[in-house]
């Protein structure tokens, strides 16, 4: 007589360490997919916010999108009355009599700025398209051989 065991809780554990493999891999590539959409839909006229936009795993279920340009916030979220505020600013004269500028057609002593309108380049990146087909790529990457330069 021969008797056979199978012991389910190995072969769970290889499955569950296998899926959270997975599931990361999947995280990064949805990740990927964000970063290169918000580095498309970011404003240029430097490229210092494109470049400073990235993406990275912060845990086993969790990442973080970021661009880390001092005035990434300022575009995203607009600023004057198109900010978070909904305010305009004055700007007055500080040590001359008044305020001159380049194409000006005369000095004045204050201006209204209403500011700039919001740039949603990161939050628009968040398209549940996007995470999906990243997701998808990184998950089955490996399986359907299309991950590591196919």
């Amino acid at each position: 007589m021969m008797r056979l065991v199978l012991h389910t809780d190995n072969v769970l554990r290889g499955l569950a360490g296998e899926a959270r493999g997975r599931i990361g891999e999947g995280l990064e590539g949805s990740l990927s997919a964000v970063e290169a959409r918000a580095r498309l839909s970011a404003p240029v006229r430097t490229g210092r916010l494109k470049d400073s936009i990235a993406a990275y795993l912060t845990g086993a279920e969790k990442g973080v999108l970021r661009a880390g340009a001092p005035y990434a916030s300022f575009l995203h979220e607009g600023t004057g009355l198109y900010g978070p505020r909904g305010k305009a600013y004055v700007v007055t004269h500080r040590r001359k009599k008044a305020l001159m500028w380049k194409g000006a057609a005369h000095p004045v002593k204050r201006v209204l700025i209403r500011g700039i309108r919001p740039r949603d380049f990161l939050r628009s990146a968040l398209a549940v398209e996007v995470i999906r087909e990243g997701f998808e790529e990184g998950f089955m990457g490996e399986r359907h051989g299309t991950k590591g330069g196919s």
